[in-house]
């Protein structure tokens, strides 16, 4: 990798190895790498200096979210991309790569402002069948569904009711 420097590039693969260590999913590790790539490839193609941690600071950060943002990337994006980089910028502090000025620089770049997002209910279509492939599962996942729909519960919320929480009454 030419964007960024041979410590940069052991720096890294030590995290990624963390992440693993970490029961992190392989998929979250080839997201943070992707992420890693896009912010070396973008600085070095700046500055034509190998990319490096060591090297990253808020003005750093706040350029690349504005790139990010020129370039027409969801807001989602530009934020997960954020996230993978203090991510990286945090287990780097934590073993001392990095100073806490560095780290408190990086982490007080803002994410993009994204609009919150409106749950999308299943049409008449879609429930129907849903409830129909219910019907042919248990008892227990029936009943599930059923608190679920009526409900309003988060599945988290589901899980960890317990028989006391739940009063039966005439209605």
């Amino acid at each position: 990798i030419i964007f960024c420097s041979a410590e940069e590039i052991a720096r890294f693969t030590a995290f990624t190895a963390a992440l693993s260590a970490q029961c992190r999913a392989q998929k979250t590790i080839k997201s943070y790498r992707s992420d890693w790539l896009g912010l070396a490839r973008w600085s070095f193609n700046g500055s034509g200096q190998p990319f490096d941690l060591l090297m990253a600071d808020e003005k750093l950060l706040v350029a690349f979210r504005r790139a990010c943002v020129g370039g027409g990337l969801k807001p989602s994006t530009i934020n997960r991309k954020l996230v993978a980089t203090k991510r990286y910028g945090r287990w780097a502090r934590e073993h001392d790569l990095i100073t806490a000025a560095q780290w408190d620089a990086m982490r007080s770049v803002s994410p993009v402002h994204q609009p919150r997002r409106t749950p999308r209910g299943l049409s008449p279509q879609e429930l129907t069948r849903f409830l129909c492939a219910v019907e042919k599962g248990s008892a227990r996942d029936q009943a599930i569904v059923q608190v679920l729909l009526e409900s309003g519960l988060k599945v988290s919320e589901l899980v960890a009711l317990v028989r006391e929480d739940v009063i039966i009454s005439t209605r």
